[in-house]
């Protein structure tokens, strides 16, 4: 049936959704498509190595496709979010 979002805890502004896939999908699943790859090579076992081969190619197509959705982001709500995206970029540098 139909999604109800009226009540969901969810900023949808762009620069919301933009903070939130950088966060979520760009920098989390990258980290997890690195660990899944780097726990593959010290695995055990095959069966242990595949999945974890499996699970890295999984999180890094999730990365692929938030990096995807910024890009889309930029492209389609332009300089505000291009200057949310400079600022996130100072601020990462500490």
């Amino acid at each position: 049936g139909p999604l109800r979002v009226d009540d969901a805890p969810i900023a949808a502004t762009p620069i919301a959704v933009l903070r939130a896939t950088m966060r979520d999908g760009c920098i989390g699943e990258t980290r997890s498509a690195l660990a899944a790859r780097a726990l593959s090579r010290v695995a055990c076992t095959t069966e242990e190595r595949e999945a974890l081969e499996r699970i890295a190619d999984d999180e890094a197509r999730h990365a692929q496709l938030a990096f995807d959705a910024v890009a889309w982001i930029e492209d389609t709500f332009g300089d505000p979010i291009r200057d949310e995206l400079g600022r996130l970029a100072i601020d990462s540098r500490g």
